[in-house]
């Protein structure tokens, strides 16, 4: 799992020269490992991977820029998902303000269509869910990907966003490491895998030492979590 954070941590830990730090939350601890990025030379390093008991990591002297924790599946779901909007006037150009109300109603969209599925996977009411991290991934006007659709026309825009959905009962966990850093951010830590799916129509397996998770990933549509099993490689080994 480390190696797949590794391939994506450019992508979810954007931005300025500076210390970063990936936790990953085990069955009884924590591994922690320090990211280095210099955007200016190009370059990320990765300081020594340490293992902690959840309770034993200290504020450090010096904050890290961001923490990055990537939380189990039975804590928490990260859910990538794409919502179709449609403007009443697609000759007019868009203007700011118009795409200021089409992202924010595509963002309750959005929660009102995975919240409940995330519920239910999690074993909670929808009341006891807490949404972190809430991004805007991809932006497309039509059939094409646009960075900013603002001056330009069209009829549909397809908004794909990015969730972290946590049981309250969790809260307490996650909170528990914010002190690390200037900035926090929270991801189902098999966020890896649906990286990888991201471009294509399929289902993955990831197995796991205790338990094997299921993965299912519709071309620029959505990618999500399926089913968790009790079975794992140590079975193989057992």
């Amino acid at each position: 799992m480390f190696q797949e954070f590794k391939n994506i941590i450019s992508r979810l830990l954007p931005g300025r020269r500076g210390r970063y730090l990936i936790l990953e939350e085990n069955e009884s601890s924590i591994e922690a490992t320090p990211v280095f990025i210099d955007l200016k030379e190009k370059k990320i390093s990765f300081g020594r991977r340490k293992e902690y008991y959840k309770s034993r990591i200290h504020k450090p002297l010096i904050l890290y820029d961001r923490v990055l924790l990537g939380i189990s599946s039975r804590r928490g779901k990260t859910v990538e998902g794409t919502i179709r909007l449609v403007r009443a006037n697609p000759r007019e150009a868009i203007r700011e303000d118009e795409l200021e109300a089409l992202v924010f109603r595509g963002l309750w969209e959005f929660i009102n269509r995975y919240r409940g599925w995330a519920a239910l996977k999690l074993g909670v009411h929808e009341l006891d869910l807490v949404v972190h991290d809430l991004d805007v991934t991809d932006i497309r006007l039509g059939t094409h990907r646009i960075f900013n659709p603002v001056g330009f026309h069209g009829r549909e825009l397809f908004i794909a966003y990015r969730g972290t959905f946590i049981s309250r009962e969790s809260h307490t966990f996650v909170d528990h490491f914010r002190h690390l850093g200037k900035e926090y951010y929270i991801v189902e830590k098999s966020i890896a895998i649906l990286r990888v799916l991201r471009e294509t129509n399929d289902i993955l397996v990831h197995a796991g030492m205790q338990e094997t998770a299921v993965f299912v990933s519709k071309k620029d549509e959505e990618s999500l979590y399926h089913n968790r099993y009790a079975w794992g490689l140590s079975r193989l080994i057992d």
